[in-house]
């Protein structure tokens, strides 16, 4: 587990979760990451990492 973080379910503590998973890991290294279908990750993982990611989104029925 690189990092975690309990907070409201916000945009802004989904930011703070995933800054603080992005300056956990090597600087340039790619990485794949899944989340769960919270609309707040895919522009913040757009901005945090751009291309340089493999991202997918899980959505459970």
């Amino acid at each position: 587990m690189v990092s975690w973080f309990v907070g409201e379910g916000t945009t802004q503590d989904c930011y703070v979760f995933l800054s603080g998973v992005r300056s956990r890991l090597p600087p340039g290294r790619r990485i794949q990451l899944t989340t769960d279908g919270f609309a707040s990750y895919p522009p913040l993982v757009d901005a945090l990492w751009g291309n340089n990611i493999d991202y997918a989104i899980v959505v459970k029925d």
